[in-house]
């Protein structure tokens, strides 16, 4: 039975999950140096969270000094403090790029500052000013929030999945990106799950059935919004119901498996339009998949299956 608790969309030990270590890069750093951990002073995160930008205008989202390599790429990192986020974020810094990531008040990085290519910024996707920096100069946009979302937004509600909160987020995220020209937005995934539609509406029979009969009622409530979400990528890129300013990205949506578990990377992920894989994987290889799709032209514009063979 797929529920909340052994699903990745629930994440119900969040707080578990955020200890993972994070691999530095190996050229200057020890394994250890950072590293994704549960932030128990509130008053701090508060503190930390109120000296980012507070403002909705450019002037908060002034080049830190970091991104001075124009040969460097930047990627914008939503869902760092997730199960597949941490893995990203390592290997996205040991492949050169550079990293400005979305930070929740409740985690910290420790050895962040050891870090030239890595920008934190301490916030949530309900903030427009934070996902403001967090997007200023970057060439991609990876969101891979979902794992954190659903758990996140019942929290801040009382329990209940707030409407369209993934949606908001993502609307206001578009808007964003839409105002950066300098350097443009290369390329935006999202990142959600093989029980989500497809641009069309569509999913398998399969899938249907366990999102109709074995999923909770919160759990549903996310997964519609992800429809939502994916529905309105797709028509600010190609329909006719897009918004009269519309934004268009090359965009890549994902559904990788809801059975994701943590382990040694052992094989390699590929994306597959008809079927969902019903085989679990690790999170280390759904990131490994994640960074080299930015750079697979085949994939943009699609709304692609990750399957695998287990690890």
């Amino acid at each position: 039975m797929v529920d909340d608790e052994c699903s990745n969309l629930t994440c119900s030990d969040v707080e578990d999950n955020v200890k993972h270590t994070l691999t530095s890069k190996t050229r200057s750093m020890s394994h250890d140096s950072l590293r994704v951990s549960h932030h128990d002073d509130e008053e701090e995160c508060r503190r930390r969270s109120s000296n980012d930008s507070s403002d909705d205008d450019d002037s908060h989202c002034e080049d830190d000094g970091s991104d001075d390599d124009d040969s460097a790429e930047t990627i914008a990192l939503f869902g760092v403090d997730g199960r597949t986020g941490h893995h990203f974020l390592r290997l996205a810094l040991d492949a050169g790029y550079k990293v400005r990531a979305l930070v929740t008040p409740t985690t910290k990085l420790e050895g962040q500052a050891e870090f030239e290519d890595l920008h934190t910024v301490f916030g949530t996707v309900n903030e427009h000013a934070k996902i403001q920096e967090v997007v200023y100069s970057s060439t991609y946009v990876v969101c891979m929030v979902g794992e954190t979302a659903l758990a996140n937004a019942t929290q801040s509600s009382g329990g209940g999945y707030p409407k369209e909160y993934m949606l908001q987020f993502v609307k206001t995220l578009f808007r964003v990106m839409g105002k950066q020209d300098d350097p443009p937005i290369k390329g935006f995934l999202f990142q959600a799950t093989s029980l989500a539609k497809n641009q069309w509406g569509e999913l398998p029979a399969l899938s249907a059935h366990i999102r109709n009969y074995w999923i909770r009622r919160r759990t549903l409530q996310y997964l519609q919004d992800l429809d939502g979400v994916i529905q309105y990528i797709h028509s600010q890129s190609w329909g006719a119901d897009a918004d009269d300013d519309k934004v268009a990205f090359p965009y890549i949506i994902t559904r990788p498996t809801s059975f994701l578990r943590d382990g040694r990377s052992t094989k390699k992920l590929q994306a597959s339009k008809s079927q969902p894989g019903f085989f679990p994987y690790c999170n280390a290889d759904l990131a490994e998949f994640t960074l080299n799709a930015l750079k697979m032209p085949k994939l943009y514009n699609t709304c692609r299956y990750v399957v695998g063979d287990g690890c």
